[in-house]
């Protein structure tokens, strides 16, 4: 399961500027459509690799009586040709608990409010082992609030793997990357190369 991928997440933080006036962070407002560029690239070790550029919509419906929300995903080679659904899921807010619901599993997705370097248990609610979130990064630029949530990262001589989205202030995910690649351990020649065996990664930009 990409956890990255799913962007539905709620994120309320609190601040306070030089002037001691608090500032309210709302990281992931509810919209109804959301639409990204995507670029994917799917590596192979003889380096004939696929590349693919596509975009990716959200629709996001509020279900009674229990306000739960479902998204449901779709894909198009173009923004104005045919949208195809490639899946749906849901997400429910229970106290400060944002929890999404796929194929039966749930995930913990946010625990607010978000603070510098707060972590959470993405697999609290389910049977796997425990996962941590990577410490939480707020950052400003151009007078805009941001905040960085890393899901998962490693790096070695066998692996690269990462998955992590960036919120803008006010806007919601404007940046992902979820990047799973293998590498080759065959022979002499390609140990420690850093020589992809296979793998993927694909970059989301929100686009509106």
């Amino acid at each position: 399961m990409r956890l990255s991928i799913y962007l539905t997440l709620i994120v309320f933080i609190f601040s306070c500027e030089s002037n001691s006036v608090p500032i309210l962070f709302d990281f992931f407002p509810i919209k109804q459509t959301r639409v990204y560029e995507v670029a994917e690239i799917d590596f192979k070790i003889d380096q004939t690799n696929t590349k693919k550029n596509y975009f990716l919509k959200e629709n996001y419906n509020t279900i009674k009586p229990n306000d739960l929300i479902q998204v449901e995903r779709f894909t198009s080679v173009k923004k104005d040709s045919e949208w195809k659904l490639k899946e749906t899921f849901f997400l429910k807010i229970v106290q400060n608990e944002n929890i999404l619901s796929k194929d039966g599993v749930d995930f913990l997705y946010l625990v607010t409010p978000l603070t510098e370097n707060s972590q959470w248990n993405i697999n609290t609610y389910n049977n796997t082992k425990t996962q941590l979130t990577l410490p939480t990064k707020i950052f400003k630029e151009n007078n805009d609030y941001f905040a960085k949530v890393t899901y998962f990262k490693d790096s070695s001589l066998v692996s690269n793997r990462e998955e992590s989205i960036v919120f803008k202030n006010g806007v919601g995910p404007v940046n992902i990357i979820e990047k799973d690649l293998v590498y080759c351990q065959e022979t002499p020649n390609c140990i420690g190369k850093g020589i992809i065996k296979f793998g993927f990664q694909r970059n989301y930009k929100l686009i509106e």
